[in-house]
C-alpha cells in the first residue's frame, strides 16, 4: 500500500501546480491513507505500532505546513520529492526488469495487435484535415516549405550549403520528398512530418524495451503517441521532428552497441547522429549527450578497476584506466560521424559565420548583432545580473513539463507539455531515477534531460522554447512508463503462497481495469488539450491565422491582380505564409501609406489594400482615392475585428495614377 500512497502524495503535488476541480478531495484523500497506512502497515497484516503512529504524525505535520505555508512550488517540490522517497522504499523489492510469468504473458499476436492500433490510432491523430488543423500556417513551416520547394525546382546544383536561416539544405530534403508524395500544399507538407513522427515510434519502443523491459516499452510507447506535444509537432510541417527521429536512433544503436560490444551498432549510430547534424540545431546536443555519457561509464569502470585492485593489494601500474575495446568502440563511432559530417563540415570551414550564426543569436550570454548581452539578458529575463538571469531560466524549464507555459509561436500551449496524470507519474520515475543513478540506463535518461534542458533551454533567449528542446521528447514518457511499470509489479506481486480471493479477484481484475481507465483518461485529456483547449486558444498572431488567411486570399487572385500591404511591421508581403500558400501573387508592401499612395506602379490595375486593425486609419484616404471599392472584412467567432481588405476597381486605380 506504501506505492498507493507514493502515488497519491506525487497527484498532491502536481495538484499544487496545476490544480484539477477536485483537488481538495485528492488532498483528503491522500492525507487519510497517509495517516493510516504509514503507521498501521506491516507485510501481511496492519498493527498499528507506536513508532510508526509518531512518525506518520510528523509526516503528516511537515505535508500540511507545506501545503499551507509554503509557495506553491516550494510546497510542491517537497512533496515530490517526500513522494520518491516513498515510491523508491515501496517498489525496490521488486526488480525493473523482472518479466512477467511466461503463463500470463501475453501472445505474440495480441502485443503485434495492440503496436499496430496504436500506430493506426497515431496516424488518425496526426494525418486527419492537417490543412486546416492547425489553422494557422507558422511562417517557419512556410519557409521550411518554400527551400522544399526550391529543391524540387532544382534552383540548387548541390545540397552542401545554407538555406533558410542558415539551416543546412538537406534538412529540408523530407519536405522536398513529402511535396512530391503527398502534394506540393500545407497538407503534403504536414503530412510528411506525420510520416516522421509515426517512424519515430517503433523506434522509441525498441529503445525502451532495451533499456527496461517490453511492458515499460508499450507504456512508453501508448503515452508518448498520444501525447498532446508529440501530436502537435507531428502536425507542423517543419523539420523538428526529424530531430527526435535521429536522435532516438542515434542513442538506440549507441546502447546497443555499449551493451552487446559489437562495432556495427556504433557505425550505425555514427551514421545517425552524424546525419542529424545536417538536421535542425538541436540535433548538435547529440553527440554531446553520447560523449558525455561515454565518459561517465567510463570514469565509473576505471573507478570500480582500481577500487577493486587496490583491495586486491594489486601494484597501480596494473590498473587498466581506460579498457581499450571500449576506446576503440568510440574512436569508430567518432569516425563515422566525423566522416558523415565531413562535406557540410568542409563547407562551414569556409563558411563558419553560417555555422554560428543561430547558435549566437539564441545564446543568451552573447553579444549578436543585432543585441548586446546585457540587451539580451534584460529582455529576456528582465535582469542583467547573471546568476539571477540563470535562476530565472531554470525556474522557466524546470516548470515546463509539468506546469507549462511554452513561448514558442510553433507551439505556445499554455498548458504543461506533459499531461497532467503522465506528469504526475514522470516525476516518481525522475526521481527513481535519480535515487539509481549509479545504473548506465537511469544515467543515461538522466544526461538527456539534464544537458538538453540547459543546454537547449536555460542557455537560450525566448524561453521556455519547445522547438529547441525537441530531442527530449521520448524521456518523460519514459520515466513515467517505469514508474507505473514498478507500481503494477508491487501491485501484482503475491505477497504470500496462498493470495486470499479478495487479493486474486483485484490482481486479475481491479488491477488492469484501473490501468485501462487511467491510459484511456490520459489520452482523452491529450485529445482535449491539443484538439479542444490549444486550438480554442490561439490569439490569431498576425503572422500565423491572419497571414493564413490573407494568403488563402491571395491565391485567389490573377495574374492581372496585385495586392498591397499597409501592415508593417506586423505583416510584410514577402512573409513565407504568403509566398507558400500565394506562390504567383502579384503584390507589394506600402511601409509609408502616406506617401506610397496613390498607386503609381504602371502595370498595376485591380487592387486590394491589406490592413491589420491598428492600421485601418488608411481607410479614409484609400475610400477618397478609390471611392467605387469595396471593403471586405474578417472577423474572429467572437467577433474581433482580424483584418479588412479594401478592393479597388481597375478604373479608379488608373483615374488616380
Amino acid at each position: 500500500m506504501l506505492v498507493l500512497l507514493a502515488i497519491l502524495l506525487a497527484f498532491l503535488a502536481q495538484n499544487l501546480l496545476t490544480p484539477l476541480p477536485y483537488d481538495f478531495a485528492a488532498v483528503c484523500v491522500a492525507l487519510t491513507l497517509l495517516a493510516f497506512f504509514s503507521f498501521s502497515q506491516t507485510q501481511n497484516e496492519f498493527v498499528i505500532r507506536r513508532e510508526g503512529m509518531l512518525n506518520a504524525l510528523l509526516m503528516l505535520i511537515g505535508i500540511v505546513i507545506a501545503w499551507q505555508l509554503l509557495p506553491a512550488p516550494l510546497a510542491a517540490l517537497c512533496i515530490f520529492a517526500l513522494a520518491g522517497v516513498v515510491f523508491t522504499h515501496a517498489v525496490n523489492s521488486t526488480a525493473v526488469d523482472a518479466p512477467p510469468a511466461p503463463t500470463r504473458a501475453p501472445s505474440q499476436r495480441f502485443q503485434v495487435a495492440v503496436f499496430a492500433l496504436i500506430l493506426i490510432a497515431s496516424t488518425v491523430l496526426y494525418v486527419y484535415d492537417n490543412e486546416h488543423i492547425q489553422p494557422g500556417l507558422h511562417g517557419d513551416e512556410a519557409e521550411s516549405g518554400v527551400e522544399a520547394r526550391n529543391i524540387n525546382a532544382g534552383k540548387y546544383n548541390t545540397l552542401i550549403g545554407v538555406g533558410w536561416y542558415d539551416q543546412a539544405l538537406p534538412s529540408f530534403l523530407a519536405q522536398a520528398i513529402g511535396l512530391r508524395a503527398f502534394g506540393n500544399t500545407v497538407g503534403g507538407l504536414r503530412t510528411t512530418s506525420a510520416l516522421v513522427s509515426l517512424l519515430t515510434l517503433p523506434l522509441v519502443f525498441v529503445l525502451a524495451r532495451k533499456l527496461f523491459n517490453t511492458r515499460v516499452a508499450f507504456i512508453t510507447l501508448a503515452l508518448m503517441a498520444f501525447a498532446h506535444w508529440f501530436i502537435a509537432y507531428a502536425r507542423i510541417g517543419i523539420n523538428y521532428n526529424q530531430t527526435t527521429l535521429l536522435e532516438v536512433l542515434a542513442v538506440l544503436t549507441f546502447w546497443e552497441g555499449w551493451q552487446s560490444e559489437r562495432k556495427r551498432w556504433f557505425v550505425v549510430s555514427g551514421l545517425a547522429t552524424g546525419a542529424g547534424l545536417y538536421l535542425y540545431f538541436a540535433s548538435r546536443l547529440v553527440p554531446i549527450l553520447l560523449v558525455a555519457f561515454a565518459g561517465y561509464v567510463l570514469l565509473m569502470q576505471w573507478t570500480a578497476d582500481r577500487r577493486r585492485q587496490t583491495a586486491n593489494n594489486e601494484l597501480p601500474s596494473a590498473v587498466r584506466h581506460t579498457p581499450s575495446l571500449r576506446v576503440q568502440q568510440l574512436a569508430l563511432w567518432c569516425v563515422t560521424l566525423l566522416l558523415v559530417f565531413a562535406p557540410m563540415a568542409l563547407f562551414f570551414l569556409d563558411h563558419a559565420k553560417e555555422f554560428n550564426s543561430r547558435a549566437s543569436f539564441v545564446f543568451l550570454f552573447s553579444d549578436s548583432q543585432i543585441y548586446t548581452r546585457d540587451q539580451k539578458l534584460q529582455m529576456y529575463t528582465g535582469t542583467t545580473d547573471i546568476s539571477t538571469a540563470l535562476a530565472v531560466q531554470v525556474n522557466r524549464y524546470a516548470t515546463l513539463l509539468n506546469v507549462g507555459g511554452d513561448r514558442s509561436g510553433q507551439y505556445g500551449n499554455q498548458l504543461a507539455l506533459v499531461e497532467y496524470y503522465t506528469a504526475t507519474f514522470f516525476v516518481l520515475g525522475l526521481l527513481y531515477a535519480l535515487l539509481h543513478a549509479q545504473q548506465p540506463r537511469f544515467m543515461l535518461l538522466l544526461m538527456w534531460v539534464a544537458l538538453t534542458l540547459l543546454i537547449g533551454g536555460v542557455l537560450t533567449i525566448e524561453s521556455p522554447f519547445s522547438p529547441r528542446i525537441i530531442g527530449l521528447m521520448p524521456v518523460p514518457f519514459m520515466l513515467a512508463s517505469v514508474a507505473l511499470d514498478r507500481t503494477w509489479s508491487v501491485l501484482s506481486a503475491p505477497h504470500d503462497a496462498h493470495p486470499s480471493r479478495l487479493r486474486r479477484f483485484a490482481a486479475r481484475l481491479v488491477l488492469p481495469l484501473t490501468a485501462a481507465i487511467l491510459l484511456g483518461t490520459i489520452i482523452y485529456s491529450n485529445y482535449d488539450s491539443y484538439f479542444d483547449h490549444y486550438l480554442h486558444s490561439l490569439d490569431g498572431w498576425a503572422q500565423r491565422e491572419p497571414a493564413t488567411a490573407v494568403a488563402k486570399y491571395a491565391a485567389q487572385l490573377g495574374p492581372d491582380q496585385t495586392m498591397y500591404m499597409l501592415s508593417a511591421p506586423e505583416l510584410f508581403i514577402w512573409h513565407g505564409t504568403i509566398r507558400f500558400i500565394a506562390p504567383n501573387l502579384r503584390g507589394f508592401d506600402m511601409p509609408d501609406p502616406e506617401s506610397d499612395l496613390p498607386v503609381r506602379d504602371p502595370n498595376t490595375k485591380w487592387s486590394a489594400f491589406v490592413m491589420l486593425p491598428n492600421h485601418t486609419q488608411w481607410l479614409g484616404k484609400l475610400r477618397q482615392l478609390y471611392p467605387h471599392g469595396t471593403l471586405r472584412e474578417w472577423r474572429r467567432p467572437w467577433g474581433e475585428l482580424w483584418f479588412v481588405i479594401y478592393e479597388a476597381p481597375a478604373e479608379d486605380v488608373l483615374a488616380r495614377r
